[in-house]
């Protein structure tokens, strides 16, 4: 059970609440100075005027009735009757309620008894309805007027709708003005030609392509009350997509929407409809061309849904391999791309001649940029020349320039392994194939001096004075002459004078027993071997040659060392690159003696 609500207020320079009958607090808070509602209807303000008041609030319809008060403009008594939704009271009872408590406010003054009336007026209990179609709540600032009588709509025609009407909810309120009283009225006039009867009407189910029905600015989710027979519009909305208009004319409580074709619905795709980045460092690409369904892209262009779900998607970059498939761009306002990048495979082969056969030492080179020429120096590319791709194979031939030695420096860390038989007693590390692995030429040669013992074996498989590099599997390529032999490296220090009487089968112990000799160590702990890392370290080959060959006569590592000084006579000057003027970087006290022998003696 529910009851009706009456709100009485009076706006005379000012507004003031009178009486109020089973008030509720979130119908009062609408209730106030309706003047605005006044100001499209010219009425004479010296006399006495009565008009009505619609809106609609979101738990039931709002009429007030406003009776003027004389001489001044805009002046008003107002009663506000509020009708709950789902409050089962026949038209004929609500005109009754309406017509008494017009004739109270009529009245110069209200009694005791007048308000008594009223109260026993509003007491009454109608019964109320769990679950009513939904009605439009008023909107917007502005007020209208509607006309009733004469040739407009009766006045009985409203209440026979319980005063609702769904093209009213676009304005604050709509001003019922009686048409036969001959008021000049200069608002906006939403006078229905003839006024339907409501029936409810039931939500259709969203489209296949995702579209939401709406009528009236809101979401068809729930039945509506409408005018039977007449034409209403339902919008399909999705986002991105351009609105379906579908125009129906429910005639019944049965009537059931049609579902409209959305799928030709259109959505404009512009390059800010993808967001393409490098795979590796994220970066944004702005750059890249982009072409859907095989247009490209370019700025705005309209697809419908069909066409975009999916669409086949096509985007170029420069320096990133084509990305090529299909999105569903109807599902998403920004599509998401990472672009791979794109690296150039350049693939090397280096014949070798050994006692044994022995394949060559194969290597690849990715970059981003492309190879100009041969990457390692001395050498060239036999044939037409560089190529590039996995199927293409380069073959280096030797034509001379700093050393052969250079293409150890190219191919260290991320390339083809050899192991050669004949060095498998002393050679602890070979070369790794790895045809994968991003090579540059500097972090070859960074490798190659960190990395002695590696490039040594490799060097080793060549001949110190020729390089045969076959140019098929039945004709070899002349071999190439040695490169210059260098000045020997001149003694920097005066000869260390050996004493006589001194052992040193100890340091020949730690010489043959380490791989890399300590400084410290051969000053400090080893009586002997002062002197030698320095001699050393500054390529004072004289000194090795005549006072340490003496002393250290015996000594399997030193030999070799004495061998290497001794043939670097015929080398290039070792004081070149990272190893000079010393074959060491300042603080760097420890060398590897066999690198060094590789280094003073490629």
């Amino acid at each position: 059970m529910a009851k009706l609500q009456l709100y009485i207020a009076k706006s005379l320079r000012g507004y003031k609440s009178l009486v109020n009958f089973n008030p509720a607090e979130d119908v009062r808070r609408f209730v106030g100075d309706f003047r605005q509602a006044l100001e499209g209807v010219g009425y004479d303000a010296a006399a006495v005027n009565v008009f009505y008041l619609l809106a609609y609030r979101e738990k039931g319809v709002m009429i007030t009735i406003m009776r003027t008060i004389p001489d001044g403009p805009g002046d008003h008594l107002a009663a506000t009757i509020f009708v709950p939704d789902g409050l089962e009271i026949e038209p004929e009872a609500l005109c009754d309620v309406l017509n008494q408590v017009r004739r109270r406010i009529l009245e110069p003054a209200m009694d005791a008894n007048a308000v008594g009336e009223l109260r026993a007026l509003f007491a009454a209990d109608y019964p109320r309805q769990s679950e009513t179609p939904a009605k439009v709540n008023s909107e917007g600032r502005h007020y209208a007027y509607a006309l009733y009588g004469g040739s407009a709509p009766a006045f009985d025609d409203y209440a026979a709708d319980g005063f609702y009407n769904p093209t009213f909810a676009d304005y604050a309120g709509v001003l019922l003005v009686d048409a036969e009283a001959g008021f000049d009225c200069k608002g906006i006039d939403l006078t229905p030609e003839r006024i339907s009867p409501l029936i409810p009407l039931a939500p259709p189910p969203e489209s296949p392509e995702g579209f939401v029905p709406h009528i009236y600015r809101r979401t068809f989710n729930t039945p509506f009350l409408v005018p039977s027979g007449e034409p209403l519009q339902i919008t399909w909305r999705r986002g991105g997509f351009e609105n379906i208009e579908q125009t129906v004319t429910p005639d019944s409580a049965d009537f059931e929407v049609p579902g409209p074709d959305t799928s030709q619905a259109v959505k404009t795709i512009t390059p800010s409809s993808f967001y393409i980045t490098a795979q590796r460092s994220q970066e944004s690409l702005h750059d890249a061309v982009v072409r859907v369904n095989g247009c490209e892209i370019k700025g705005p262009v309209n697809f419908t849904f069909a066409e975009l779900s999916p669409a086949q998607i096509e985007i170029n970059a420069p320096g990133f391999f084509p990305f090529s498939g299909k999105l569903d761009l109807a599902s998403t306002t920004q599509a998401l791309v990472q672009m791979k990048e794109l690296r150039k495979i350049y693939r090397f082969d280096l014949p070798v001649l050994t006692p044994e056969p022995v394949d060559s030492v194969h290597f690849t080179i990715q970059t981003k940029k492309e190879l100009p020429s041969c990457p390692v120096e001395g050498y060239a590319v036999s044939g037409d020349g560089l190529g590039e791709g996995i199927s293409r194979t380069n073959t280096l031939v030797y034509v001379g320039g700093r050393g052969r030695r250079s293409i150890l420096t190219a191919i260290v860390t991320g390339i083809a392994g050899i192991v050669l038989g004949f060095l498998a007693g002393w050679l602890t590390a070979g070369f790794v194939s790895d045809e994968n692995t991003d090579v540059t030429i500097e972090e070859a040669m960074l490798a190659q001096e960190e990395h002695n013992a590696a490039a040594g074996a490799a060097a080793a498989a060549i001949s110190t004075e020729t390089v045969v590099i076959p140019a098929s599997d039945s004709d070899a390529a002349p071999a190439q002459p040695a490169a210059p032999a260098a000045t020997e490296a001149p003694s920097q220090a005066p000869a260390i004078v050996p004493a006589a009487t001194q052992s040193y089968e100890a340091a020949k112990a730690y010489l043959d027993s380490h791989r890399n000799w300590n400084r410290s160590e051969m000053a400090q702990a080893m009586p002997g071997l002062e002197g030698l890392f320095d001699a050393m370290n500054e390529y004072r080959f004289d000194e090795i040659k005549t006072v340490w060959a003496t002393r250290l006569d015996g000594s399997r590592n030193f030999a070799t060392v004495l061998a290497a000084v001794n043939g670097a006579s015929t080398k290039r000057d070792p004081r070149t690159g990272a190893h000079a003027p010393k074959y060491n970087r300042d603080g760097d006290n420890v060398i590897g003696w066999r690198g060094y022998t590789y280094w003073v003696d490629p």
